[in-house]
C-alpha cells in the first residue's frame, strides 16, 4: 500500500508529532516523502523526546521505498540525530 505524503503533509505530520507524549514508533516506509519532507521529518527529530523508531525503508524492496527522500533529505536526517537522544532504531536500508 502506498501513501502519497507531499512535503506539506510531511511537515503537518512532523509538527504533530514533535511534542507527541507517547509515539514511540513511526513507519512511513512507503509515504512518497520528497526530500522537502525529510527535512520536516528531521527538524521534528531534533526536539521530539520520545520516538525510539522510525522507519523510512521498505525491508521487502531494500530501497528507501517510494520515497524520493534523495541525499539532501537523508543528510538532513542525519544532521539531525545529533540532537535526538531517544531515537535507537533508524532503518533506511541500503543507501547507494
Amino acid at each position: 500500500m502506498k501513501c502519497e505524503l507531499n512535503a506539506l503533509g510531511a511537515k503537518a505530520l512532523a509538527t504533530g508529532i514533535q511534542n507527541h507524549p507517547t509515539l514511540i514508533i513511526l513507519n512511513i516506509a512507503a509515504a512518497n516523502i520528497p526530500s522537502e519532507g525529510a527535512k520536516a521529518i528531521a527538524d521534528m527529530l531534533k526536539y521530539n523526546n520520545t520516538l525510539e523508531e522510525l522507519s523510512i525503508c521498505n525491508p521487502l524492496l531494500n530501497i528507501i521505498a517510494s520515497n524520493n527522500i534523495k541525499d539532501e533529505g537523508a543528510i538532513e536526517i542525519g544532521s539531525a540525530l545529533k540532537y535526538n537522544k531517544t531515537l535507537t532504531k533508524l532503518d533506511l536500508c541500503n543507501l547507494h
